[in-house]
């Protein structure tokens, strides 16, 4: 019969040609019991990869894809960390910078995973994500690419979070709070991409995301000369 030991969980990752596949199994120690509890279906294929010590110790991932179809195209990859951390068992990156970032609607659903801390290995952390460029390819909707600045907890849960468009128009800042996320939005020479296309001269919005949903608390623009509440 089996035992009540307590399952433990470790993470493989399996490495083929010029992708890799992370592998979740559980097992009880001291047993040869072991089930598969989670694999990332996300293989990751990677064109050049080197180091550097200039300015500071980095390595550089070149034309990296994501995914089965690799529909997800980053051009550059540059993780910052101390020199000893890239040799270490444990790995403390200081910043994970990914650059001209492209990731259309079908991949949406599927990135979450990636940021979640769930069936990853707690020796590898990261304080802080920089996006540059990214471009999200909506199937109804063009919206202009933007830059992300996430700071991160030790569980990858997210401190807070700034983003802006390349076009400088559009600024939002996002804090955490128990079940929602606050946000405020500032713009200027603003156009929604949802609406009837009206360019708003400037902006303020404050609101809640909670799940998928959005909850405008406040919102003052104006138009032309004009005011709005």
């Amino acid at each position: 019969p089996r035992s009540c030991r307590p399952v433990e969980r470790v993470a493989v990752i399996d490495m083929g040609s010029n992708s890799w596949r992370l592998v979740v199994y559980g097992y009880e120690p001291g047993t040869p019991w072991w089930s598969l509890v989670d694999e990332i279906r996300e293989p990751v294929r990677v064109g050049g990869v080197r180091a550097s010590m200039f300015p500071s110790f980095h390595v550089q991932l070149d034309n990296v894809t994501v995914g089965n179809a690799q529909d997800v195209r980053i051009t550059r990859v540059v993780a910052y960390m101390s020199f000893g951390s890239a040799f270490g068992e444990q790995k403390d990156i200081g910043k994970l910078v990914l650059e001209d970032v492209s990731v259309p609607q079908d991949a949406l659903d599927r990135a979450p995973r990636w940021l979640s801390a769930e069936g990853k290995s707690a020796k590898v952390s990261v304080e802080r994500l920089l996006f540059k460029a990214v471009k999200v390819e909506l199937k109804s909707v063009t919206l202009p690419s933007f830059d992300a600045d996430i700071l991160l907890a030790p569980d990858r849960s997210v401190r807070a979070a700034t983003i802006e468009t390349n076009d400088g128009r559009l600024t939002a800042e996002l804090t955490p709070r128990e079940q929602v996320m606050d946000v405020v939005a500032r713009g200027r020479n603003f156009t929604p991409p949802l609406g009837p296309g009206l360019e708003l001269t400037e902006f303020t919005a404050k609101g809640q995301v909670s799940g998928t949903q959005l909850r405008l608390t406040e919102l003052e623009y104006s138009r032309y000369g004009g005011q709005g509440k």
